[in-house]
């Protein structure tokens, strides 16, 4: 049975509470409302000074997470409006796609993909997927050096504390850590919450191939909730994405792709040569061969940067609709694969899924890979592993002291733990002694040094090391 929208764009949120006012004021709707929390918290404010590309930059229009998340919330809002007009498009083959409840409930899938694309970066990171991968490394070495603090984990909690993952990082940041902290989070709506999962299962019931993400074990309960309330099931009854969350997807490929390449040229990693070569291809496929490079029917013999990156952005927000509504059936019962912008394509519309990965090519040969990104990549490995160790360190020093007679913390710890800032982790510990699982208290350090800055984690690092004297 396909989903239906007047079910998927449901005005409700996870936490229910007697005495709340109602999801919807004469003010704003629920989903204006997702977008002014995202707003206003710590986690989206903390985006203006973590990587998207290249860390710490000196110039300051590069970009970072936060006006990455910025552009990308302008091409969501774009495919939200040009899908909602496709769908109420006066054709045979859209009368029977909708009643009169979905119809009605339409309206809101703007708001819905500008409240998902601000909040689907906030789990990245310091220094951005590297990152990621330098908290996983770390936190496998921490179970192998401090074996009790792992010794009663089950499989499953085992397994994604030693595996980082933003996607997951994001969903418990929303659910968990924001404002009302464990009793809801953001308590945003549903929808919202849905849209910015793309990876719908965890790693335990990951499908084999699959090592992304989008729920740890302690948020299982919010992500099998949403599946349930929305109807986010296949025929089969597997839990399966939010139609718009294939939208949210393309438009952060959309924006990092087109706007990564900007920022090589300005900081004089490509050349501009390289620039119109690159995305030559891709303006072919998308009919604006003459638009993106060399105009021979202009007095000027080069379209600007700027121009190029306006007419490709346009093509691919209105390209990836179109796919959206080829595959519609699919997407709406929850078996299609893969990407919209990496879809195979057919006769009616052509692939560029093989331009596409040109460019990520050429990127990962080019850009990311440059002799500034790997020598701050070395850095960070040290800055956050050290975060990591001293955190670690920390707390299982004291799940020592609860087992000995004498139950004295060193002065060293003290001292550190109250600089560091991890005193909750070490109450995490107390509180949860009688039963000896220590997942909570690993998932908060990961949750602390996750959320950290890039230069706020340079800075701990160079406390903790006595380097600031």
């Amino acid at each position: 049975m396909a989903m239906k929208w007047s079910k998927l764009l449901k005005g409700e949120t996870l936490v229910h509470k007697s005495g709340n006012k109602s999801e919807d004021s004469p003010i704003r709707t629920i989903f204006e409302r997702d977008y002014d929390r995202l707003i206003y918290s710590t986690a989206f404010r903390r985006l203006g000074r973590k990587t998207q590309v290249h860390p710490l930059s000196e110039n300051d229009h590069i970009h970072n997470r936060l006006s990455h998340t910025l552009e990308t919330t302008t091409v969501g809002r774009s495919l939200g409006r040009i899908l909602v007009q496709k769908l109420r498009e006066d054709s045979p083959h859209n009368r029977n796609r909708l009643d009169s409840s979905d119809n009605n409930a339409l309206d809101n899938i703007p708001n819905i993909m500008v409240a998902a694309c601000l909040a689907h970066d906030m789990g990245n990171p310091p220094f951005g997927h590297s990152g990621e991968d330098i908290l996983s490394e770390h936190m496998f070495h921490g179970k192998q050096n401090y074996p009790d603090l792992f010794q009663n984990l089950d499989a499953g909690e085992e397994t994604d504390i030693v595996r980082f993952e933003g996607n997951a990082q994001t969903f418990r940041i929303l659910t968990k850590l924001e404002i009302y902290k464990k009793e809801g989070g953001l308590r945003l709506s549903m929808p919202t919450l849905a849209t910015t999962i793309k990876y719908p299962w965890g790693l335990p019931e990951a499908p084999k191939g699959k090592n992304k993400f989008n729920y740890y074990q302690s948020e299982k309960t919010e992500f099998e909730t949403l599946v349930q309330e929305l109807g986010l099931k296949t025929e089969a009854g597997e839990a399966c994405r939010h139609p718009l969350s294939y939208l949210l997807e393309a438009a952060d490929d959309i924006c990092y792709l087109i706007m990564d390449f900007e920022d090589a040229l300005d900081m004089d990693i490509i050349s501009e040569e390289n620039f119109y070569k690159e995305l030559e291809p891709l303006c072919k496929k998308l009919d604006l061969e003459g638009q993106c490079g060399d105009n021979h029917n202009s007095h000027n013999s080069k379209v600007s940067p700027g121009k190029v990156r306006g007419k490709l952005i346009n093509e691919l927000t209105h390209r990836a609709v179109a796919i959206f509504m080829e595959n519609y059936d699919s997407i709406m019962a929850g078996t299609f694969e893969g990407a919209l912008l990496s879809w195979k394509g057919n006769d009616k519309l052509s692939a560029i899924k093989e331009e596409l990965n040109s460019i990520r090519q050429f990127f990962i040969e080019n850009v990311y890979d440059t002799g500034r990104n790997m020598s701050i990549d070395i850095g960070a490995y040290q800055v956050l592993g050290d975060l990591v160790d001293y955190s670690l360190k920390r707390l299982n020093n004291h799940v020592q002291s609860l087992k000995s007679d004498n139950q004295t913390t060193p002065e060293f710890d003290r001292k550190l733990t109250k600089v560091m800032g991890i005193d909750e982790i070490i109450e995490e510990i107390n509180d949860a002694n009688d039963a000896n699982n220590n997942y909570e208290a690993l998932r908060m350090v990961l949750d602390y040094i996750s959320g950290m800055t890039d230069n706020y984690s340079i800075n701990m690092r160079k406390t903790i090391r006595g380097h600031n004297l």
